[in-house]
């Protein structure tokens, strides 16, 4: 059944949506219990995902969240206060709902018994309070502009009613009826006021009638006919409202109202379709799109190398509009791609909250940035990184708060995750205020695994030594926990950054704290690169890295502890000569590079790119610079993913492949 199988995916994707907006708004809630939009998202969200449930035969959740809902409202309608308990208890609700929905998506059988929860949230539930439905009748309740906007529409020839919606006693998605209503009636006219307001409506705070003021130029009865043609309605009262042209003269109290003019008054349906500004894509359709879109930049590179062959400039032309459509469409697809970060942070401040109750510390989590924009593949690939740091922070940085004083540190630790935007990068942080690193315990520890021999420790400045709590298997706990001590964690992040193309960055200071950074291309998709030429090889570097293109001499280059540097800028800096690097010139090794360095000064003048890596720099040598342009990066095969240097390669405009250079690996 194709249409049971794209309903739930919808269902699904919807379900996804509400169960975050659960989650964030439970955890508003726990720490302000006054916090009424946090009451009203929470309520909404169970019902609506109560209404799906229902609708789709996903009876244990629709059940589960109803009862959820139960308690809500008592919150909401003030017949009982918000506790501790309750809270947990809603957490607890909330996860369970999460693993229904998950073995809905997974196609398995849901076999938890839930009936605990369920005694839980009824034992839970006061008397139900009733709602009592907001008294309609003929006389109608406006305010002194929606008066004036009757007198000026009466005056246009339009006629003012009021009208009494009666649905049906079975009907199920009231508020689903009470849009349709709307929506009908706006082709015939305009919704004025809504009794109760659209937000009711939209919960279904109402029992089973709901009336408007509604101007037109149709008819009594073909408002009625119009309205009772949607199902599940029982009737429609219809009432002439009496326009006193009087009202016109009446004062306007400053305020927003005096600046509206004649603007027509925004209806339910207004509100609700002022909310829609956006529709729900597969993600897979736009992996396909974008493939699409990289194969064009391809033929585009291959259509624009055979048109330099010939003078015609017809085709030149044609090739030139081609090039701008081809870019303004990539252009828009990647755009289309970019999700905030906040779609994966916001699953993170819960996981602080259990990981800190667990371990018995008090943490404060913050977030910053959470609107910076990623690529939704590289969003997808971090969210198991920032877990790894997020554990190392709460675990290794935060102390018990009995321990706190005795290192002269508040009991409430701090646990910060930021996100920040540079040039073509993000930058997302874990931060901690707690402990810092130990670099001898990290140098001792290194040493005894066998990961660092004693003499190179003796010459690695802090933050290479940093980097080795990355090395696979190292680890100072003492003890395994079900947090950390197994020696995994640090180890997955680095490779996982650098396999995006990004770079790790630790630093810490004893006694003040950790800041582990991951240095993110936005996308990896399509870039701009230079490419250059070393021998008779192509490739390509990122323009994003390239701080400088400079001409050096050889008489410009200096040996520092066997290393060729330059003096760029009132510093000095690495030089790396790319054919010696990868061994391709005229057969000389980089262990060889030294000793047959008078081959390099017979040239004289050498073309140098000055790269940054974060806050690092270095230069690197080529033989030749070729030109700019768009390159579509393919990932290597499984068998390649482990070559240090290359972050992929791409197919030029004659058809050849040039490797992408990974700047990161260089560093």
């Amino acid at each position: 059944m194709p249409d049971q199988a794209k309903y739930k995916k919808i269902y699904l994707q919807e379900s996804e949506e509400l169960l975050q907006l659960l989650n964030k708004s439970l955890l508003i809630l726990e720490k302000d219990d006054t916090d009424k939009d946090a009451l009203n998202s929470i309520f909404r969200a169970a019902h609506t995902l109560k209404s799906m449930s229902a609708s789709m035969g996903y009876t244990p959740v629709s059940e589960l969240s109803h009862k959820m809902e139960d308690l809500l409202s008592d919150m909401r309608d003030g017949s009982r206060p918000i506790t501790e308990s309750e809270i947990s208890i809603l957490f607890n609700s909330f996860d369970a709902l999460e693993r229904m929905v998950r073995s809905i998506h997974d196609e398995k059988e849901f076999n938890e018994d839930i009936s605990g929860l369920i005694s839980a949230l009824d034992s839970c539930l006061s008397k139900k309070v009733s709602f009592e439905e907001e008294k309609i009748n003929e006389d109608v309740s406006l305010n002194v502009f929606e008066k004036k906007t009757l007198v000026r529409v009466t005056k246009d020839g339009y006629s003012s009613y009021h009208l009494k919606i009666i649905l049906e006693k079975d009907c199920v998605l009231k508020g689903v009826r009470a849009f349709m209503v709307f929506r009908s009636l706006h082709d015939i006219g305009e919704v004025i006021k809504s009794f109760p307001d659209s937000e009711s409506i939209e919960a279904e705070k109402f029992d089973f009638s709901f009336g408007c003021v509604f101007v037109t130029k149709s008819l009594k009865k073909e408002i009625k006919k119009k309205v009772m043609e949607i199902l599940e309605i029982e009737d429609v009262v219809i009432s002439d409202i009496q326009v006193d042209e009087s009202w016109e003269r009446d004062p306007v109290e400053s305020g927003p109202e005096a600046f509206l003019g004649s603007s027509p008054i925004s209806s339910p349906v207004d509100d609700h379709m002022r909310r829609i500004r956006s529709v729900r894509v597969d993600i897979e359709r736009l992996d396909r799109l974008m493939n699409l879109v990289e194969e064009l930049a391809i033929n585009k590179l291959r259509l624009s190398d055979v048109a330099a062959r010939y003078d015609d400039s017809d085709l030149h032309n044609i090739i030139e509009s081609f090039g701008r459509l081809t870019d303004d469409l990539q252009s828009e697809v990647m755009k289309s791609r970019l999700v905030p970060v906040g779609q994966i942070f916001d699953r993170f401040p819960r996981l602080v909250r259990d990981l800190s109750q667990r371990q018995g510390k008090v943490v404060r989590f913050e977030m910053i940035g959470s609107d910076i924009e990623l690529d939704r593949t590289v969003l997808d690939e971090i969210g198991d990184p920032i877990i790894h740091l997020i554990r190392n922070a709460v675990d290794h940085g935060i102390a018990l708060p009995e321990d706190s004083g005795d290192r002269g540190k508040a009991k409430e630790g701090r646990v910060m995750l930021s996100a920040i935007r540079e040039k073509n990068h993000v930058i997302i942080s874990v931060s901690d205020d707690g402990d810092g690193m130990d670099e001898q315990s990290i140098k001792r520890k290194a040493i005894e695994k066998g990961l660092i021999g004693e003499e190179q420790s003796a010459h690695m400045s802090s933050e290479e030594l940093f980097l080795v709590t990355a090395m696979p298997g190292f680890s100072t706990s003492e003890s395994v926990t079900d947090v950390s001590g197994r020696g995994v964690g640090l180890d997955v992040v680095k490779e996982k950054t650098e396999r995006l193309g990004g770079s790790l960055k630790i630093e810490s200071i004893k006694g003040s704290g950790t800041k582990i950074s991951m240095r993110l291309p936005i996308t990896t998709a399509v870039v701009r690169a230079l490419l250059v030429g070393v021998e008779s090889r192509v490739f390509a570097v990122p323009v994003s890295a390239i701080n400088e293109i400079v001409v050096i001499n050889d008489g410009d280059v200096n040996m520092f502890e066997n290393v060729e540097t330059i003096f760029h800028h009132d510093r000095v800096i690495p030089l790396i000569r790319l054919g010696r690097h990868f061994s391709i010139c005229a057969g000389t090794a980089p262990e060889d590079a030294i000793e047959d360095d008078a081959k390099f000064k017979k040239r004289g003048r050498i073309n140098a790119l000055v790269l940054e890596d974060g806050d690092r720099h270095f230069a690197l040598t080529v033989d030749k610079l070729m030109k700019q342009q768009d390159i579509v990066i393919k990932q290597f095969t499984r068998e390649l993913k482990g070559v240090r240097g290359f972050a992929g390669a791409t197919i030029l405009g004659d058809g050849s492949v040039a490797l992408v250079l990974d700047i990161s690996s260089f560093i």
